[in-house]
C-alpha cells in the first residue's frame, strides 16, 4: 500500500493538532465531528494555558496508518555490529590478539543480506497473519480546526 492509495484513508479528530487523535478512526469527516461533539470536544479546559482557559475548537484530520513492515527497521549495518559485538563479548574469542572485525563483509555482501534478510522477514510476517502498526499517521491531510459554535450557528440557521 502506497501513501497515494485512496484506499487506508480515515477521519480522525483530536483537542488539539499536536496532540493524540483520539477520535476514529471514521468513515468521513461529519462522522469524525460528531463523534468528538458526543465526546465533549470544543467545550473542554485547556490547563496548559495561563491562566486556564475554555476552547471551542478542536482538530479532524484525515490520516492513514499502513502497516509496518519488520523489514523495514531492520539495519544490515548495525546487525553486523550487534554480532562482532556479541562474538567479543563471548567465550568464542580468547586470544589477546583476537580483536574481529569477525563479520565483516563488503558492500555487495551486506546489500545481498539486507535483500534476504527483508526476504524472510517479509515472508514470516505475511505467513503468521503478523500486521503491526503503532498510532502515528504514516501520512495526513486535510486538516482542519473545528469551532463548535460555527456548527452550533450553522445548526440553528436550519
Amino acid at each position: 500500500m502506497t501513501q497515494d492509495d485512496e484506499a487506508g484513508w480515515q477521519w480522525w479528530a483530536g483537542r488539539t493538532e499536536d496532540g493524540m487523535m483520539t477520535i476514529g478512526p471514521c468513515a468521513t469527516r461529519e462522522d469524525a465531528i460528531a463523534e468528538a461533539i458526543a465526546d465533549g470536544f470544543g467545550e473542554w479546559l485547556d490547563e496548559s494555558q495561563d491562566p486556564p482557559a475554555w476552547k471551542n475548537t478542536f482538530v479532524v484530520i484525515e490520516g492513514r496508518q499502513d502497516p509496518l513492515m519488520l523489514a523495514d527497521w531492520i539495519d544490515v549495518e548495525r546487525l553486523l555490529e550487534f554480532a562482532d559485538a556479541e562474538l567479543a563479548n563471548s567465550n568464542r574469542v580468547s586470544s589477546e590478539f583476537d580483536y574481529g572485525p569477525w563479520f565483516d563483509a563488503a558492500p555487495e555482501q551486506e546489500v545481498d543480506l539486507w535483500k534476504c534478510i527483508m526476504t524472510a522477514c517479509d515472508e514470516w510476517q505475511k505467513r503468521h497473519g503478523l500486521v503491526f502498526t503503532c498510532r502515528k499517521f504514516s501520512a495526513s491531510r486535510n486538516a482542519e480546526t473545528v469551532t463548535t459554535t460555527a456548527l452550533r450557528a450553522i445548526g440553528a440557521q436550519e
